[in-house]
């Protein structure tokens, strides 16, 4: 019974990488499948054996909105946004698009970007330029290369201050045992986009899975930021945390000491956090607070 689950899970993401692409066909304009999307076919064979609740879909900021008004022709319903400064703040990723009423099709997570603003610093425009296509039988798979899915598992980690199950990490596992990886790139790209410290703890919780040695390169500022954040996590050395997340932690500890540009939490009080502060105790003496 489980087989047959995954088997109609992994043929609903193959109809539906088939729809993306024909609307970005449509458009002539590059898409690229990521996580389950990608990982279901080219590291699991196939077979539904990675489980995921939505497509995760990336294009450039520039393709955006074409891409969803050309969705939403489908039958696809954005979600409804946040509004004000957290709307600025977390509407710059990605957005849901909902699938056709009725409709076997997954929900849409269309992302113009990988990480949020200001901790990171990640060109999506970049990424799409070193994109490989993966050919898995008669289907050829555009996604991110096999360097820049390192880097993506670093940032997704990070997006969600590590309260996240293992499945991502569980995908560079197999990706680094089966093929190739130009480590000398993960190093460099890890340092431009400032990940370092959270590529030292992927690097840690890989090992722990068994992955053996990997060349990755801490410079000494992101060892000693890995080792804090390793206070944090479980004590089985998985990117998981120890205790229920909060928000004034994350944002005043934790999200600071994953980046390794140390302006960042600075620029992100200024240009979100203090608006943020401001709307919200506008909104609580609005509503008799």
């Amino acid at each position: 019974m489980l087989e047959n689950k995954g088997l109609i899970q992994s043929l609903a993401l193959r109809a539906q990488r088939e729809l993306v692409r024909e609307v970005a066909g449509e458009l002539k304009v590059p898409v690229l499948f990521l996580k389950a999307a990608w990982a279901d076919p080219v590291l699991y064979g196939g077979e539904g054996k990675r489980h995921g609740t939505d497509i995760d879909v990336l294009v450039r900021p520039t393709d955006f909105e074409s891409i969803a008004l050309a969705l939403e022709k489908r039958g696809f319903r954005r979600t409804q946004g946040l509004e004000g400064e957290r709307g600025r703040y977390f509407e710059h990723k990605e957005t849901c698009l909902l699938p056709p009423a009725g409709s076997a099709y997954l929900t849409i997570d269309l992302h113009r970007a990988l990480t949020n603003p200001i901790w990171f610093d990640v060109a999506t425009e970049a990424l799409i330029a070193r994109a490989r296509t993966y050919e898995v039988g008669t289907e050829k798979i555009v996604s991110l290369s096999p360097e820049d899915q390192i880097l993506h598992a670093c940032l997704h980690y990070a997006g969600h201050a590590f309260d996240l199950d293992g499945r991502h990490l569980e995908d560079v596992l197999r990706l680094v045992s089966t093929m190739p990886i130009d480590w000398h790139e993960v190093n460099q790209r890890a340092r431009e986009t400032k990940t370092s410290t959270m590529l030292s703890l992927l690097q840690s919780a890989l090992q722990g899975l068994g992955s053996g040695p990997l060349p990755v390169e801490t410079p000494p500022e992101a060892r000693w930021r890995a080792w804090a954040i390793r206070k944090l996590l479980s004590p089985d050395g998985q990117l998981r945390r120890q205790r229920p997340r909060s928000r004034w932690l994350d944002y005043l500890l934790v999200r600071p000491l994953m980046t390794d540009d140390s302006t960042a939490a600075l620029r992100f009080a200024r240009q979100f956090g203090l608006p943020w502060l401001v709307e919200s105790s506008r909104n609580f003496r609005r509503n008799g607070g």
